[in-house]
């Protein structure tokens, strides 16, 4: 479905159901709607990662891409995330010493409140002999803990966001759409997505 063709349809819903205000299902407005709702839509796949709704979400699904490098402190190597990073996946850890290269390592989540504790208990903390750490998202970074070993690499595994639909001139409410960016969703999302839109819609009218 093209994004002309889901905005007519969004058009069908909104002004058959609630109004024929112009301004409620202009191209700018539903732009706002439509990128606000696909986010939202997506967030609930993700929620529900067990049901079998969830393979509408498997192409916006990273594998094991390695990310950059960006600093060092006392405590953790720091990797920036990507800047279409939506939700995690997965994170594994290439790491070395002096006499061990490229080792991979089981790294486990911990949250920046609890990692203190964490890097305390002996069957927690970090171990090349264990071939474990732990990392924590934070600051949009993956910072992993190290001790006795260097991280060499961090593949991450993760959910980007789907494209944006904007305009060809996003200060004129009624441009057109720019279909060079297509929408991603396979139509049956489209539809899903176009009935939260107008939920939102509904609402914003009731108030």
């Amino acid at each position: 479905m093209t994004i002309e063709e889901a905005y007519n349809e969004y058009k069908l819903r909104v002004e058959k159901n609630i109004t024929n205000d112009a301004l409620s299902t202009d191209r700018g407005r539903f732009c706002m709607v439509y990128n606000a709702k696909h986010v939202a839509f997506l967030r609930a796949l993700l929620e529900v990662k067990g049901s079998d709704d969830v393979r509408y979400a498997e192409k916006f699904l990273i594998t094991k891409r390695p990310i950059s490098y960006s600093s060092k402190t006392k405590e953790t190597y720091n990797f920036k995330l990507p800047e279409e990073f939506f939700d995690l996946g997965d994170v594994a850890g290439i790491v070395s010493t002096d006499k061990c290269k490229e080792q991979s390592i089981n790294l486990y989540e911990t949250s920046p409140e609890n990692y203190t504790e964490a890097l305390r208990n002996e069957n927690t903390k970090p171990s090349f002999k264990w071939r474990e750490s732990l990392y924590t998202l934070s600051d949009n970074s993956v910072k992993v803990f190290y001790d006795d070993f260097a991280v060499d690499k961090i593949l991450l595994t993760y959910y980007r966001y789907p494209n944006f639909i904007v305009q060809e001139d996003p200060d004129n409410p009624e441009s057109q759409f720019n279909e060079s960016i297509p929408i991603e969703w396979d139509d049956k999302s489209i539809y899903n997505i176009l009935e939260l839109g107008q939920q939102l819609m509904g609402a914003n009218v009731r108030q």
